[in-house]
């Protein structure tokens, strides 16, 4: 319920800190309950669903030079894998 009779709603964000891992969120799940919040944000993604894997001229480094692949996919270096 929102609107000013109501109380602040609190929700943790523990976004993608789970690292794919269950066992993780659910203990950042339960911390989270245990500094007061009412709710929690997850989120679950892997590098192909948030990047593009395009060689075309948009998507060149002036020049015609391609995105070298740390550049073209930063997120796949820092996501482990389970």
């Amino acid at each position: 319920m929102v609107g000013p009779s109501h109380h602040a709603m609190i929700v943790a964000e523990i976004s993608g800190n789970h690292s794919g891992s269950l066992d993780r969120a659910i203990q950042l799940v339960e911390e989270a309950s245990q500094t007061g919040a009412h709710a929690v944000k997850l989120q679950m993604f892997t590098p192909d669903t948030i990047t593009l894997d395009l060689q075309e001229r948009e998507f060149l480094i002036r020049g015609g030079v391609p995105i070298p692949d740390f550049l073209e996919n930063p997120y796949i270096s820092s996501i482990k894998k389970p």
